[in-house]
Formats: structure tokens, C-alpha cells, sequence
């Protein structure tokens, strides 16, 4: 074929792709991977442990340019040309997750909550004596008499009512009964006091909480990050993923010509991984510390790769 048809084959490969593929669900209706394959480059993935997905990526393409490199040798062997047109449509399928990430189209989950010792002096355990909740209940009344009307203050001044209605009829049962029986009465007093208190001490700490709610723990990880100008460049890598498909899916229909249609794409091996480069670098601003590129890199690859593990059990059933 020659050239005005192979960029005709990569224009309506990528069109074909905008169009059916615009959102996480039609793509995978639109790549329809099978179950094997998604088991298989995921677990890939996930042994990438360094850099994460910016290492798949260049592994993926190290291995398409190899057998780019090897064409000029040997072009007998057509047996891993749909390979490898397969694992970039996947690299493809790859960088439109990491836009549709970006642009909001796909969801991005909450780290998992950690422990915020802000709130380490809020012990639902912890038990405030009665008389200092009494105390400190007056003083906020004092100060603004509003809180009346709070459903946490009239449970407390409830339970104190309670409490000296209780005291009350302890003090005149005890004082009309023998010595030796009245030892009960308090035992059943104290056990009652004790309720109380709890009952207070809780609704004071819930008005405690509300009245000075603590500062809301800045979201970390991938949710923090301003993705949206890094749409372009995932739009760009998925683009030029397409190309190379598009090549080696040509080459693989037609049975021929591996040699005139793959072997121009040598030159173009250092372009192709200056992009991954590129990544790297944007990952590095978005945590601009010492380390902070592998972070930034890693939260998208735990990100990617919750996606894909949901589309491989599901592809499973």
C-alpha cells in the first residue's frame, strides 16, 4: 500500500476511535479486549512497582520498536505483527482512561481515610464529668442564649432534671429506711448517675463537634491534583498509540509490506518515548518534592488500575 493509503488507514483509525469511543464504557464496548488478554497485561501493571503505568508504557513501546528494529533483518515472521497491534491498541485504551481521569468523565475514588489527629482530643469513649458539662453548658448559654433552642443542650439540661429528681428521691427514700437497706438505694443511685453523665457527656461532645467543627483534612492523592491540563497530553499519546495500531493492524489484514510500512517508524522511536518523558516530568510538578513524580505517577496507576480490575472480573463472568 502506499503512503496516501497508510495515512488514510491512521486518519480514520483515530476518527473511528473519537467517535465510538468517547467515555470509559463505550470504550471498552469499542476495544472489546478478551478476559485473557485483560488478566494478563494487568497483572503486568501491577508488578510495575517503580513508576507504575509510565513503566508499562515503555515497556510497551520498547518492545513494539525492538520488533520494528528486528524487520530489518528478518520479515518472514507475521505471527506477533497482531500481537502487537493488539498491546497498542491497549496502550491507546490506556491513555484515554488517563483522559477521561482528567476531564472529569470518569470518577476519581477518595484515597481511603486516614487517622486525623486533629480530631484525637474527640473520644467517643471519654467520659466528661457530669458537673463540668453542667458548667460549660451555662457559660456557652451565657454567652450566647440562641443555644436554648439546640437539641443537644435540652438533651443535657433533660438529663439534669433527671439527676436532681433522682437525687431528690434517693435523699427522702434513704431517709425514712435502715441503714443496711439503704446501701441498695445507692448502689441504684450511682448506677443511675452513671447513665446520666454518659448520656450528657455524649450529647456534650456531639455540641462540641458542631459548634467547633474541626478543619476538613485537605483531600490527598490523585483527587487533589488538577488534572484537567494534562488532557492534551494523554489525547496526544493515545494519538500516536493509534498510529503505530494502525500500522501493524494494516500490515497484519494485508498479510504484507511489514517492511515498507513499519520500518519508516524507526526514526521515530525517540519522539514516541519523549513523550512518556513528558509525563514524567508533568507528574514531577504535580508533587514538585524530592520524590514526588513516582507519587504522583503511583496514584494514577492505583487509579488505572482499579478501572481495569473491575472490567477484568467483569469480562470474567
Amino acid at each position: 500500500m502506499n503512503n496516501s493509503g497508510v495515512e488514510k488507514k491512521i486518519i480514520g483509525d483515530w476518527s473511528l476511535i473519537n467517535s465510538q469511543a468517547g467515555d470509559l464504557y463505550s470504550a471498552q464496548d469499542f476495544f472489546a479486549f478478551k478476559a485473557e488478554f485483560l488478566k494478563k497485561e494487568l497483572s503486568e501493571i501491577k508488578s510495575d512497582v517503580e513508576f507504575g503505568i509510565i513503566e508499562f508504557k515503555q515497556s510497551v513501546l520498547q518492545n513494539t520498536f525492538s520488533f520494528i528494529e528486528s524487520l530489518k533483518y528478518d520479515s518472514r515472521d507475521f505471527s506477533q505483527i497482531g500481537e502487537q497491534a493488539t498491546r497498542l491498541r491497549y496502550l491507546i485504551y490506556i491513555n484515554l482512561i488517563q483522559k477521561f481521569l482528567c476531564t472529569g468523565s470518569i470518577r476519581i475514588r477518595k484515597n481511603p481515610a486516614v487517622k486525623d489527629s486533629r480530631n484525637e482530643d474527640t473520644n467517643p469513649n471519654t467520659i466528661v464529668d457530669l458537673k463540668t458539662v453542667i458548667a460549660e453548658v451555662s457559660r456557652l448559654i451565657g454567652e450566647k442564649t440562641e443555644l436554648k433552642g439546640n437539641p443537644y443542650i435540652k438533651n443535657i439540661l433533660m438529663q439534669v432534671q433527671i439527676y436532681k429528681k433522682e437525687l431528690a428521691e434517693t435523699q427522702r427514700l434513704a431517709a425514712n429506711m435502715p441503714r443496711e437497706k439503704a446501701v441498695g438505694l445507692i448502689n441504684n443511685f450511682k448506677t443511675r448517675i452513671a447513665e446520666i453523665s454518659a448520656s450528657a457527656s455524649d450529647n456534650f461532645q456531639k455540641l462540641q463537634q458542631e459548634i467547633n467543627p474541626p478543619p476538613e483534612k485537605p483531600e490527598e492523592g490523585l483527587i487533589s491534583y488538577n488534572l484537567k491540563p494534562l488532557t492534551l497530553l494523554f489525547e496526544g499519546q493515545g494519538k500516536s498509540a493509534s498510529m503505530l495500531a494502525s500500522r501493524f493492524r494494516l500490515v497484519s489484514d494485508e498479510h504484507y509490506g511489514a517492511r515498507d510500512v513499519l520500518l519508516p517508524l524507526i526514526d521515530k522511536k525517540e519522539a514516541f518515548m519523549e513523550q512518556i518523558e513528558k509525563e514524567l516530568s508533568v507528574y514531577a510538578q504535580l508533587e514538585p518534592f524530592e520524590g514526588g513524580k513516582r507519587k504522583a505517577a503511583m496514584e494514577f496507576t492505583r487509579e488505572i488500575i482499579r478501572i481495569l480490575s473491575r472490567e477484568a472480573e467483569d469480562a470474567f463472568r
